[in-house]
């Protein structure tokens, strides 16, 4: 699902990654625990900023809090009108296991 939702650019740089990981990021323990509230930005017309907390959850209580900034770009290819996500930003890329596509927030 991560690589369905990405822009065709951020597909394209990340695929043997996926590919090299048999389509699997994530992991058990700790994992990402339900977004209750997001930030909006409007970067352009065909831009957005979209940030937000998240709780890590492992054996069923949270133990730290992660970050995280998409940025979401509308683009024309292969649908007119798709938008997908372009950039992962995380606090810590790690935090959860693998995340293909994921930088440092700077």
């Amino acid at each position: 699902m991560q690589y369905a939702v990405m822009s065709p650019a951020l597909q394209q740089s990340t695929k043997q990654q996926f590919a090299d990981h048999f389509w699997v990021t994530g992991g058990s323990s700790p994992h990402m625990g339900p977004v209750t509230e997001m930030a909006t930005k409007s970067l352009s017309s065909d831009k957005v900023e979209v940030s937000f907390d998240y709780p890590l959850v492992a054996s069923g209580e949270t133990i730290d809090i992660g970050k995280a900034t998409l940025i979401i770009e509308k683009e024309s290819w292969p649908y007119e009108n798709n938008w997908g996500i372009s950039a992962i930003y995380l606090l810590n890329p790690g935090d959860t296991g693998l995340m293909i596509g994921a930088e440092k927030m700077k």
